[in-house]
């Protein structure tokens, strides 16, 4: 398992910060930077409606539950169980796509439409590829969330 770094202990501020320098976007850039590649952080606040505890409850909830998921998903590929793997990737597709993770999101729906199709000697390397997605996901999360950078 990863030791990188969790957001769930971040602070959320709501304030207009200006660029300190540090390198670290702040909240008057985040409004008019692209989407992030793994976390669109901007699309999760709207579809919290602008809530930012609610952002950090559903991204703290994520930040637990995944690494959950991959330990049942390598379970199942270890007993040959493919109807798990696919009724877990679905699951994990789902829950990635409504916190904006598209990549997670992608990759989960590749593990499923292998696992349904019966590939086991594809899956492992599938999973890898979406722990690489978590860990991106992971990165921008703790970046954008310790540093306040949520308008």
């Amino acid at each position: 398992m990863s030791t990188q770094p969790h957001w769930s202990n971040a602070v959320i501020s709501n304030s207009n910060t200006t660029d300190t320098g540090s390198g670290v976007s702040t909240c008057s850039q985040v409004a008019t930077s692209p989407p992030c590649e793994a976390l669109n952080l901007d699309e999760l606040r709207n579809r919290c409606m602008g809530n930012l505890n609610l952002v950090h409850r559903v991204l703290t909830k994520f930040q637990k539950r995944l690494p959950e998921e991959l330990a049942e998903m390598n379970k199942a590929l270890e007993c040959g169980d493919m109807e798990r793997i696919a009724h877990i990737a679905h699951r994990v597709k789902g829950t990635s796509a409504s916190v904006s993770a598209k990549g997670l999101a992608r990759a989960a729906a590749e593990i499923e439409d292998l696992s349904r199709a019966d590939r086991a000697t594809d899956i492992p390397a599938r999973i890898e590829h979406f722990r690489n997605e978590w860990e991106k996901c992971l990165d921008e999360a703790v970046v954008l969330l310790s540093g306040g950078d949520i308008v």
